[in-house]
């Protein structure tokens, strides 16, 4: 899922927005400041220990996937079953079945991916991060009150997160000693929790079908560089569908108020604390135009380079 994932993302990445991220390592310094010496051999000022194959990145691009469990049925009636178990059995998802409808708290489960670029313009990737979680997703009109458009709230257990990157299993990914070198591991910022952690921006997620923030004129960026309907557009061409628009929160505390990241990207609605950064998508023939809820397996693309 995650390769199909980066093959959808880079169709896009020429319309990818940069924000700046204080503190991110790049390569092309020569005063070994942290490890990353790559000036000529003729001009090297450390002959005897070049260090230039040093881990390094100039930018990092996310990705991801999640899985929302519905765990009880999606409150049809029985005279409108649209499942083919006989009303009451396993499998049953109409009014009849015990448990939750689709518009309760579902159990999710996913991933982020960063990928740590050396030189994106050349398509140099260093490693690639993955991080995983558990968490809820709700879905009600006031789920998110600071959102009026917003349809859904996705939060995640801080205690789940965990960083499962793996060289043994996987070469190119990322090693936690070189992210340690460089001091800025973003994966775990990302999923930070406590006070004064200065992270966290990844552990709510407000959420807005397509439909609706087309609708309301919502726009990736505040630049108007990329438009949402578009972007859809492109999604489709490829076979999938555009389900909803992530939004993580400018309300203050967490790493996107760091980077004042609500200066550059759109807003889910006027006044409100609410910032696009990711796409949800799945294959067209898994969803459908108007789909309010989570439910099944999806992937996540952002509109946005750190860098």
């Amino acid at each position: 899922m995650l390769e199909s994932l980066q093959g959808v993302a880079t169709l896009f990445s020429a319309s990818l927005f940069c924000v700046v991220v204080a503190g991110c390592p790049a390569s092309g310094s020569n005063d070994d400041d942290f490890g990353d010496d790559d000036d000529a051999v003729a001009n090297d000022d450390d002959a005897s220990d070049d260090d230039d194959g040093a881990f390094a990145y100039e930018s990092v691009t996310l990705r991801g996937d999640l899985l929302a469990i519905q765990e009880g049925d999606d409150d049809d009636d029985v005279a409108d079953d649209d499942d083919s178990a006989a009303a009451g059995s396993p499998g049953d998802d109409d009014d009849s079945a015990t448990g939750n409808t689709a518009r309760d708290e579902a159990r999710v489960e996913g991933t982020f991916v960063l990928d740590y670029w050396r030189n994106i313009d050349a398509q140099l990737r260093e490693c690639e991060q993955t991080i995983a979680w558990t968490g809820t997703v709700e879905f009600a009109s006031s789920a998110v009150s600071t959102c009026a458009g917003c349809t859904g709230v996705l939060t995640i257990d801080s205690a789940s997160v965990e960083d499962v990157s793996n060289r043994a299993v996987e070469p190119a990914a990322c090693d936690p000693a070189d992210l340690a070198v460089v001091g800025r591991d973003l994966g775990q910022l990302l999923t930070a929790s406590g006070p004064g952690a200065a992270g966290g921006g990844f552990l709510q997620l407000a959420l807005m079908d397509t439909a609706t923030a087309i609708g309301l004129g919502v726009q990736p960026s505040q630049s108007g560089g990329l438009d949402l309907q578009s972007q859809a557009e492109q999604i489709a061409a490829t076979g999938n569908l555009m389900t909803h628009v992530g939004f993580v929160s400018s309300a203050g505390g967490t790493f996107f108020d760091e980077i004042n990241f609500d200066k550059v990207a759109g807003a889910s609605g006027t006044s409100e604390t609410w910032s696009a950064f990711w796409f949800v998508f799945r294959p067209s023939s898994q969803g459908t135009a108007l789909e309010t809820d989570l439910s099944g397996a999806y992937q996540l693309g952002s509109f946005w380079i750190l860098q």
